[in-house]
């Protein structure tokens, strides 16, 4: 009976997932670990209304992406205020100029440009593009923020402060001075160039909260690593635990049943 029940839920999650898959701005569902909710590891070579961006190549389901001239490409999800805090993380494989990690606007259209009003991010040159202008002094860093091939680079935005930060190589290193504004973001990447990199699988960051713009060196409450979580995987990990706790109670029905057979008299037994 639960097992029917799950399955028909499965399948009716399975839809949403498909209907939702059509468009680029998913809502991230607050899957909390911690104070930490991860971002999908994919990107999008679309733009609002679905409008293809060209010189964008997508590779790995849609985990690596490879930018050829002024580009600005999005990563599927929405983080909306006041629902926590979100990370991802990138394995840079090559740049060339200048490329940066970032943030948008959700409403951002400007994905045929580099960086433009609405995007903040470091750039490798330890640089920061700050509403579409470079103002290097506005990011605060414990050390220079160049990355190259290879580096991890990670995001992260906390939507409660509206605190950016970034990480590179499993430490903190910079965030953002000023206090975002309350709106819908969208984790972006942006080049002047050739620039190509992953989101990492297995991120080398546990990721840590901002506190009054400041780096924090105190890690969240429960998080030891971030790790993605799909919404397939939620419901895939859903059902094997319904169907556990469904043996686990038939199985205690067993137990519990009468022992009539096993404490029956044992005449039989020690009858000579």
């Amino acid at each position: 009976h639960v097992d029917d029940q799950l399955g028909r839920r499965a399948a009716l999650m399975a839809k949403v997932i498909a209907l939702a898959g059509g468009r680029w701005k998913v809502p991230l569902t607050p899957l909390a670990l911690g104070t930490v909710v991860t971002a999908p590891p994919k990107f999008r070579d679309s733009g609002v209304g679905g409008k293809k961006i060209p010189n964008v190549t997508l590779s790995n389901n849609g985990s690596t992406c490879k930018i050829t001239g002024e580009r600005t490409v999005p990563v599927a999800g929405e983080m909306v205020p006041g629902t926590g805090t979100y990370y991802v993380e990138y394995v840079i494989e090559s740049t060339r100029n200048y490329g940066t990690v970032g943030i948008g606007t959700s409403d951002y259209t400007k994905f045929e440009s580099f960086a433009k009003a609405g995007y903040r991010g470091a750039s490798n040159d330890d640089d920061f593009k700050d509403d579409g202008n470079w103002e290097k002094d506005n990011l605060r860093r414990t050390e220079t923020f160049w990355f190259a091939a290879n580096d991890h680079v990670g995001v992260q935005l906390d939507t409660d402060e509206m605190r950016l930060s970034f990480t590179k190589n499993g430490k903190m290193i910079a965030s953002y001075l000023k206090t975002l504004p309350r709106k819908n973001y969208v984790f972006m990447v942006s080049a002047s160039s050739t620039f190509t990199l992953n989101i990492a699988k297995t991120p080398k960051y546990a990721a840590l909260r901002t506190v009054g713009g400041s780096v924090s060196t105190s890690p969240t409450t429960t998080v030891a690593e971030a790790s993605w979580i799909t919404m397939e995987m939620l419901v895939a990990k859903s059902h094997a635990l319904c169907l556990q706790l469904s043996h686990r109670h038939v199985s205690t029905e067993a137990l519990s049943a009468p022992t009539d057979a096993l404490s029956a008299p044992t005449d039989a037994v020690s009858t000579p």
